[in-house]
């Protein structure tokens, strides 16, 4: 009975070992979050924006870093919380309106959950954002002495800084960083489909995109895997959404501009398997609305000790 017992919880042990990693062969590999509470990533982030406004073109680069700690761990999801460290901006942040929003979200950390493999569910500290965001708010219309003017920001900013733009935002950062977990890859297979993706004219209907992620590359000696993430608007779609926001400019007296709807999203991911977090992440997108006026946004996140 004893040699049962023993051999039994042998077994049991094993069993749990393999459930605490990732499995990986020479063509496939899983992406399993296995993390613990207490957990912490810490990271480096590069932010470059650049493109042409007004005529004149323009590129800014911000640098910080990143922190996510796992708050709780069940069954069935992970609580992170994500945290931004000090940044700074080349050129420098000049705009008060910029200014008081970057002031206003300074001390806010981002809570959100994933489900038990590490795929991105919701962010669940909504009411702290959007308080930060009245703050905000409350900080540019400060800036403004003319007062008809400082009245229709009153209306209007309300409308603009909603939870769908914070999505939006985050979604560039947090929805990136877990977009490969919760499968088995096989080396150089695509998986994806139809997903919808936010229009840049009206937020209640989403344009539909192609979206693919294929595991490019696997090192099982590292346990590294490199993951590329392709998203991208399809052309009948985004001449459908051109046609209907000029029929809304028909009626105006004003120039129409020449518009050509660009919007792609690219990720390339590596992860490491053993400890199931990213050695490095690095977002891009690129969106262009008017015609030969494309803007590039680049994120780039490596982790460090």
């Amino acid at each position: 009975m004893k040699l049962k017992l023993i051999a039994a919880l042998l077994c049991t042990s094993a069993w749990l070992g393999l459930k605490s990693q990732n499995i990986i062969n020479n063509t496939t590999a899983q992406t399993v979050a296995y993390w613990e509470v207490g957990n912490i990533y810490k990271a480096a982030v590069t932010e470059t924006n650049e493109g042409v406004k007004k005529g004149v073109p323009f590129k800014t680069t911000s640098k910080g870093s990143v922190q996510i700690e796992v708050l709780d761990a069940t069954d069935t999801t992970y609580t992170l919380e994500w945290s931004f460290g000090k940044w700074t901006t080349t050129p420098p942040v000049t705009d008060k309106m910029q200014l008081a929003i970057e002031k206003a979200f300074e001390p806010i950390k981002v809570r959100y959950q994933t489900t038990e493999t590490g795929v991105y569910k919701e962010i669940i500290n909504w009411h702290e954002i959007m308080a930060a965001s009245d703050s905000a708010i409350n900080g540019i219309l400060a800036t403004i002495t003319d007062k008809p003017l400082r009245d229709t920001m009153r209306t209007m900013l309300p409308l603009m800084l909603t939870q769908q733009l914070y999505e939006n935002v985050f979604s560039k950062y947090i929805v990136s960083f877990h977009a490969a977990y919760g499968l088995e890859y096989k080396l150089n297979e695509s998986y994806g489909g139809d997903v919808p993706t936010p229009n840049p004219w009206d937020n209640d209907m989403p344009i539909m995109a192609q979206y693919g992620i294929t595991m490019t590359s696997l090192n099982k000696t590292t346990a590294i895997a490199h993951f590329s993430v392709v998203q991208e608007v399809y052309e009948d779609e985004a001449q459908k959404f051109i046609a209907a926001f000029m029929e809304t400019l028909s009626a105006s007296s004003g120039q129409v501009p020449d518009l050509e709807l660009q919007l792609t999203m690219k990720v390339e991911q590596d992860i490491n398997l053993k400890n199931t977090w990213p050695t490095q992440t690095t977002f891009s997108e690129v969106k262009q609305v008017e015609k030969n006026k494309a803007q590039k946004q680049t994120i780039k996140i490596v982790a460090v000790r």
